[in-house]
């Protein structure tokens, strides 16, 4: 937001409001967060229980917790201050494992909540694939499919075309997306876990200010592209892959190139 706006009038009321929020949120605890999550149940879930296949918890977690409440949590399991950590690996290390576990041990301790107050609804925290391609900010992914209950499903957008909406696609987001789904299908196939990967619908990419605008021919080839990569990842038989292979081909026809064979996803 730009600086001047926040000088005075709207930017200064919402400044102060995010004060006011912060400091509320100092006081905020999982007792808060259940009786939340039962006011949503009765109030929206259980009533649209036959629409809702799965419920969202949060939207791109990333990054750690550097709060005071954290501290107090790092040095009790450490006894180490994060000031204590300074350039020793082993404490780097500690420190390392503490940040990138938030998140996960809080899907974990979410999801179990939810099993408990409505036993058999699928719950999702959708993952940032952006952010696990470039910046590297990411939880910790396999603590995500190893610590969390079975009702919890690791969901990632994966679009080809993933950045700001003036970038072009480049080979680097094709390679990264690449590597993503193998990291998640690793998993996935580890612990038994099932995993979505969000196709096309709201790339950045197909933003017509981009320089390489998309389309709609450009969203169904990226979710043709995707699903045949997930089947690689995932080791589907051969056969089966070839003919999903060949289906796309035939499908490129109206909607643009299509993957030839697997070395090409």
């Amino acid at each position: 937001m730009d600086g001047a706006v926040l000088a005075g009038g709207l930017g200064e009321q919402l400044l102060h409001a995010l004060l006011r929020a912060q400091r509320e949120l100092q006081r905020y605890t999982r007792r808060d967060i259940e009786a939340y999550y039962r006011w949503l149940d009765a109030e929206l879930v259980r009533p649209y229980a036959g629409t809702i296949l799965m419920l969202n918890l949060s939207d791109e977690p990333l990054g750690g917790d550097y709060s005071a409440h954290a501290e107090a949590e790092f040095q009790a399991r450490t006894g180490l201050r994060f000031s204590d950590v300074g350039d020793d690996l082993e404490r780097l290390r500690l420190l390392g494992a503490f940040q990138s576990g938030m998140v996960a041990e809080y899907a974990a301790w979410s999801a179990a909540l939810w099993h408990e107050i409505h036993p058999g609804l699928p719950v999702t925290m959708s993952f940032d694939g952006a952010q696990a391609r470039r910046t590297y900010t990411l939880p910790d992914v396999e603590a995500l499919f190893r610590d969390t209950p079975g009702n919890f499903v690791v969901t990632f957008d994966a679009y080809p075309r993933d950045g700001p909406p003036d970038v072009a696609l480049s080979d680097a987001d094709l390679v990264g997306l690449y590597l993503l789904a193998r990291t998640v299908g690793l998993y996935s196939a580890r612990y038994g876990k099932p995993a979505w990967l969000w196709a096309a619908a709201n790339s950045w990419g197909l933003s017509q200010a981009s320089r390489d605008p998309g389309s709609v021919s450009d969203a169904v080839t990226n979710g043709l592209a995707l699903a045949l990569l997930a089947l690689a990842t995932w080791r589907w038989g051969a056969r089966l892959q070839a003919a999903l292979v060949s289906l796309a081909n035939r499908l490129s026809a109206f909607v643009g190139r299509a993957p030839r064979n697997n070395e090409d996803l």
